[in-house]
């Protein structure tokens, strides 16, 4: 038989592929996180090449118990009357062991006295970690329903607006858009003036692991910046750090095409690889019933 058949077949029955995670417009943390307001950070918050989705380096997010840190933006108070804003990043919460409602609180918006105006909670579950969203409309704590949390990295967008009784927070993961939204905020004075990443609050005993986060970007208004396509094409291809969605795409390499560390392949779609050999490397996550269907020329 022939041995390159052999191979292909043997992928085949392993694994799937899904569409490749659409980003790259944000820009990647620096090696340092200098580039934040970091006087909050302590131990509990660092910037690794272990972290990273994009670029150099990533935070990472140290969980010791009720330990907390956090960088801050300051850059949404620059302008006054902030009536629109958008948060994005990309979050890797595998590392994290949360039981059953353990959780603590990852972003935050605040006015300029400190008032918490909305924020974004990771939290364990009997399923696995979700996504718990919340806004403050006056002295009224506002939740939704949580969102589940596959493993890989994920994409979180928070787009919140003002209004008198038609205020908004939304969250979309991924290319969900607004998979919760609280909706019928009286918000209308409501100003940011700076938002926080990390472990903000609510961390309880118990919690222990890292949650990675990379490639943030801040803006008053405008889409979400989910643009561009992390490669998988060239000469020798090395994939890493990458959560491949659901649609189809094709991979070509010339020579070696490997899928290293931190590689998700998320059900739902069919993805060809074609190269002259291909390594599914320790780190890659395959789920049961996916399909991979290797093309070796």
């Amino acid at each position: 038989m022939n041995p390159k058949h052999t191979f292909g077949v043997a992928i085949r029955s392993l694994a799937a592929i899904t569409g490749i995670f659409l980003l790259q417009q944000g820009q990647a943390l620096a090696c340092s996180t200098q580039a934040w307001d970091d006087s909050n950070i302590g131990s509990t918050v660092t910037a690794e090449a272990a972290a990273v989705y994009e670029g150099s380096c990533g935070l990472r997010l140290h969980l010791d118990g009720t330990s907390t840190g956090w960088v801050k933006d300051p850059t949404p108070g620059t302008v006054p009357a902030v009536t629109e804003y958008v948060a994005r990043f990309y979050a890797y919460i595998d590392g994290a062991q949360l039981a059953n409602g353990q959780g603590f609180t990852l972003f935050n918006a605040e006015d300029a006295s400190a008032n918490e105006l909305f924020g974004l909670e990771v939290k364990g579950s009997a399923s696995g970690p979700v996504l718990h969203l919340y806004a403050w409309d006056g002295a009224v704590r506002e939740a939704v329903g949580d969102v589940s949390v596959p493993p890989g990295w994920r994409a979180i967008v928070l787009h919140w607006t003002t209004g008198a009784g038609n205020g908004a927070l939304r969250l979309s993961v991924d290319r969900t858009q607004d998979m919760q939204t609280i909706t019928g905020l009286s918000n209308a004075g409501q100003v940011i003036d700076s938002v926080n990443l990390g472990v903000v609050s609510g961390n309880s005993s118990g919690i222990v692991g890292t949650i990675d986060v990379d490639a943030f970007t801040s803006r008053r208004t405008g889409p979400t910046g989910l643009t561009i396509t992390k490669g998988c094409s060239g000469t020798q291809v090395a994939v890493e750090s990458t959560t491949f969605l659901p649609g189809a795409i094709t991979c070509t390499a010339s020579a070696a095409l490997t899928f290293g560390n931190r590689v998700t392949f998320d059900p739902g779609a069919n993805v060809t690889v074609q190269a002259q050999s291909v390594t599914l490397t320790q780190g890659t996550s395959i789920p049961a019933g996916a399909v991979l269907d290797i093309q070796i020329q």
